[in-house]
Parts: structure tokens; C-alpha cells; sequence
């Protein structure tokens, strides 16, 4: 079976992720793209570059994987899907509605888009989604609370743009949306209040807000002000039971209640660490596994590119840009 060979477009934090996960899949890095370019030649073996088309233009392989700042993400998914490429990009996959038009570009293009939301692998989730869910009848109520405090030297440069960052449903807890996409389905509608309390940024740093999904009512909160690092909480209400999982990213059981018993605490899932906090959890190597797989299996993605927009129509909602 033949090596598959990447070519990484950014390395920053999210790039050094994605490079871990390379390497777990037994795959070749044959290029880095940074415009720093002490970044761009971080890795032994792999030709550097600091301008990301000259890249594309030079090296021809299976997957080419963006980990730019995340307002970057459409216009290089884009380009790399017009000339027919395989690509994976980190979340969030498009910053405003009227990308959206992503999913008709890809379906034009002969390479696949593959969405990296690799919290759809928590074994918590999955366990809840696969085994528990379908048992415990009509589910009532919805409820997700996420507290990760990012610090004012968080909020620099292209954090702290509108246009880069989108807010911080797009930064912190778009996996968190996504998860409830995931297991519950499409948003029908969704309003929030928010505003900028303390962040010198142009975005809210606060955000309360409801939204249903069918006869399912549900809450989101979201601050990145609180004094502990992180904590976050999904409770959901049923017909047959109550389940909340809590933690500094879904990573731990807290109250369960339902026809089956609570998952194996041993499978607990660990997250990722940046220097003074941590994110999302560490669990990319599960999602490159399946992208391979899809090349040489004929496997269908795990987290296909139009399941990934609807978590992106969930936040839109939520900000009333839809």
C-alpha cells in the first residue's frame, strides 16, 4: 500500500496537530507552507515554502491540509477543490453565509473536502449517539455551557479580527455546536444576546442564547471572561433519562440517568495543549485514519464536507447573519 503524501499549509498550533496525525497514518509530509519561514522549514524532509499557491502549483499529492487562520479557510479550499484536489481543513471550514456556496464548488470538483471536527470521536459521544440516544425516547431539552477564559494576550493579532476570527463560536466552541448537530440534528432556529465585556476585540465575548430543533428546545452560553481555564457542560433531558457530560471539553461524565449504563471511564479522551490553556480534543489521528481509508477502501468520510455546514448554519443563526 502505497505511502500517501501531504502537503501542510500552515504551522502554526493546529498545523503541528494535523502533522502528529500524518505521522500516526504512517504518511509523508513532501511539503510545508508558512509565511513565516522559520515554520515552513520546521520539518526534516519536507520542501519549504512561504507562499501556499506556489506550493500547490509545485507539488502534486493526496491531500493538502489548511491550518491558516481560519478567516484564510474558503478562498484556499476553494482554489485547491477547482483544481481537482483533496483537501482537509481545519474548523471553521467557512466564516460567513454566503460561503456556503463551498458545497457547490465541491460538488463540481472530482477531489474531496474533508472537515476536521474531530470531537465527533469523543467515545463519550459516541456512545451517547450510537447506544443511548435511540433509547431514551423524546428528547426534552438541550442545554450546552462553555467557559474557556483566553487571556487579552489571546486576543492578538488575527484573533482579535473580525475577519480572520469570526467570534468566538467560530474559535472556542464550534466543536461544542457541532456535537449538538451531530447528535440531534439540524437547528430550525436560533436567537442569542451577546456583547463585548472586557476583550479589546470586534466581536462579542459573551454570548447567551436559545434555539430548537424540531420539539427539542435547547440553551447555549459562552464566555471566554471566566476566572477558571476551562469548563464546559452538555445536559440533555429525555423522555427516559438525564445525562450531562462536563469537563474542560466534554471529556468527563457528571450525571447519568439513562436506560444504559455510563461509558467506561478508562476511554476518557484527553485534549489538546497550547501553551497556558488547552482546546479541543486530541483525537485527529481517528479522523486522518477514515480520509485514508476513503482512498484506499472506497470508505465514506466519517464527517462529510454538508454535515460540517450545518454546524456553520447553527452559529450564523445564533449571530443573525441567516
Amino acid at each position: 500500500m502505497a505511502k500517501r503524501r501531504f502537503v501542510l499549509i500552515g504551522n502554526g498550533y493546529a498545523g503541528q496537530f494535523n502533522k502528529k496525525a500524518i505521522d500516526a497514518v504512517g504518511g509523508e509530509l513532501v511539503a510545508c507552507c508558512d509565511i513565516i519561514p522559520e515554520r515552513a522549514s520546521a520539518y526534516e524532509g519536507a520542501k519549504p515554502y512561504t507562499d501556499w499557491r506556489k506550493a500547490i502549483e509545485e507539488e502534486n499529492v493526496d491531500f493538502y491540509v489548511i491550518c491558516t487562520p481560519s478567516g484564510l479557510h474558503y478562498e484556499m479550499t476553494t482554489e485547491l477543490l477547482r483544481q481537482n484536489k483533496n483537501v482537509i481543513v481545519e474548523k471553521p471550514i467557512v466564516m460567513w453565509p454566503e460561503e456556503m456556496d463551498i458545497i457547490a464548488c465541491a460538488e463540481r470538483s472530482k477531489g474531496i473536502c474533508f472537515p476536521v471536527l474531530q470531537n465527533r470521536y469523543n467515545p463519550y459521544v459516541d456512545y451517547l449517539k450510537k447506544k443511548v440516544l435511540p433509547r431514551m425516547g423524546e428528547v426534552f431539552q438541550v442545554h450546552f455551557a462553555g467557559y474557556w477564559r483566553r487571556d487579552p494576550q489571546y486576543f492578538t493579532g488575527w484573533h482579535a479580527d473580525i475577519k480572520m476570527a469570526g467570534s468566538i463560536l467560530h474559535l472556542q466552541f464550534l466543536h461544542h455546536l457541532d456535537l449538538i448537530c451531530y447528535l440531534f440534528g439540524k437547528v430550525d432556529s436560533a436567537q442569542a444576546l451577546s456583547a463585548t465585556k472586557k476583550r479589546k476585540i470586534e466581536f462579542a465575548d459573551s454570548l447567551v442564547g436559545t434555539f430548537n430543533i424540531g420539539e427539542t428546545f435547547g440553551t447555549i452560553s459562552c464566555s471566554v471572561l471566566p476566572t477558571i481555564r476551562e469548563e464546559t457542560c452538555l445536559t440533555i433531558l429525555a423522555e427516559k433519562g438525564f445525562v450531562e457530560i462536563g469537563g474542560k471539553t466534554l471529556n468527563e461524565i457528571r450525571k447519568w440517568d439513562a436506560p444504559l449504563p455510563p461509558p467506561d471511564p478508562g476511554i476518557r479522551p484527553d485534549f489538546n495543549r497550547y501553551p497556558g490553556y488547552t482546546g479541543s480534543l486530541a483525537l485527529h489521528p481517528e479522523i486522518y485514519q477514515n480520509i485514508v481509508s476513503v482512498l484506499e477502501e472506497g470508505s465514506e468520510p466519517f464527517i462529510p464536507l454538508e454535515s460540517a455546514l450545518i454546524s456553520m448554519d447553527f452559529v450564523f443563526k445564533l449571530l443573525g447573519q441567516v
